[in-house]
């Protein structure tokens, strides 16, 4: 699941731009960042608009769920129309100029493309109906198709088609989708969402009435505890991977997986409250990340919003004439550090924004020491 923010404008309809729209939203893995080579940060900056617009058409809003099931049967022919070759028409653009460009000269295959919006679609009809997974190869299938293709594509992008990397891609993607689901049940619930299965559910005596009001017991904590220990055993199914990928998708990889992982910490550290309580709310910290050319991302306690007015935001990348990035995360770091030590009562956002740009001022010259600029926070704009 996902905490939105207001999207950003698109672009003019008329025209088909080159670039996909920016990162926009909360995610629980990095998107296109600086660990990333920057010849796939747009690929993956394409796949990331068309997935979130398909996942914002199916889930956000106040629209009914035959117009969000519209909507994605014309966004999924759409999708077949661009891969044919056919210019992109005009409502979703900004969405399929960047992808068709990316399909064209990254071959990337369609029909993973397509099962994103197929898993998307089923989502709808079956939250609509109030229907329930009956088992977890029910709920396997699904993240089959709506989180298994992410990881596939940006292997397909790095030029991996091991059958083993395969597999254990799948793996870590499946766990991602399951923490998703444990973590946000207090969520999901009482929106008609249910990914806790029948048989897992029969397995702990725990009553789907129950569930409907987050009515919590010690069977439901077991049921809880299961899940999230199962997410826990993909997750490690998956992890030799890490050691399969070079180099800097290698690194991004192991941030994604223990990042997974010290989610799962939180929901066992509840002890099964997560029916009602986002885990979220348990660390009570700041999370600061940054993401090269996409910005930095901050992510606070939503109970500590440390003077800022929203707990999930983005900061825009501060632009630089950049010769050498030696040092630069060094320098945001110490400047994030210094800012807070000398106005700790200041919203966080000036502080980032003040080591955002004295980030960027710090490439614009040679070596690590000798470029780190003089400036203060009161220089900040």
């Amino acid at each position: 699941m996902k905490h939105p923010e207001s999207p950003a404008p698109l672009r003019d309809p008329r025209t088909a731009p080159a670039e996909a729209p920016p990162v926009t939203h909360y995610e629980n893995f990095p998107v296109a960042s600086l660990l990333c080579p920057p010849r796939l940060r747009p690929p993956i900056a394409a796949i990331y608009a068309f997935a979130r617009t398909a996942d914002d058409i199916a889930d956000e809003g106040t629209a009914t769920a035959a117009e969000r099931l519209a909507d994605l049967r014309a966004y999924r022919a759409e999708l077949q129309s661009v891969a044919a070759g056919h210019s992109p028409q005009t409502r979703w653009a900004a969405v399929f100029g960047p992808l068709q460009a990316v399909l064209r000269s990254h071959q990337l295959p369609v029909p993973l493309l397509d099962d994103l919006l197929d898993a998307f679609m089923q989502d709808v009809t079956l939250t609509e109906a109030g229907a329930t997974y009956p088992d977890r190869a029910a709920l396997l299938d699904y993240c089959r198709r709506s989180a298994n293709p992410v990881g596939r594509l940006l292997l397909h992008l790095y030029g991996v088609h091991g059958q083993d990397a395969l597999r254990e891609s799948d793996a870590i993607c499946s766990a991602l989708q399951l923490i998703n689901f444990w973590q946000d049940l207090s969520v999901d619930l009482p929106r008609g969402r249910h990914y806790l299965t029948d048989a897992d559910c029969a397995a702990h005596g725990v009553a789907r009435a129950d569930l409907a009001v987050q009515r919590r017991s010690a069977a439901s904590d077991r049921l809880v505890l299961d899940c999230a220990a199962w997410a826990r055993t993909l997750m490690l199914q998956g992890s030799p991977l890490v050691h399969r990928l070079p180099g800097r998708v290698g690194w991004e990889l192991r941030l994604v997986v223990q990042g997974g992982l010290r989610i799962l910490d939180k929901v066992q550290a509840l002890d099964g409250a997560s029916l009602h309580a986002l885990c979220r709310k348990l660390s009570g910290n700041t999370v600061v990340v940054t993401l090269g050319a996409v910005g930095v991302f901050v992510s606070h306690d939503e109970e500590r919003l440390r003077g800022d007015s929203q707990p999930y935001y983005r900061v825009a990348a501060e632009p630089a004439q950049v010769v050498d990035t030696t040092g630069a995360g060094d320098a945001f770091n110490g400047a994030l550090a210094a800012s807070l030590a000398q106005a700790p009562d200041a919203a966080f956002i000036k502080h980032v924004r003040f080591a955002n740009q004295y980030a960027a001022r710090s490439t614009e010259s040679e070596g690590a020491a000798a470029a780190m600029p003089r400036m203060t926070p009161a220089d900040a704009t």
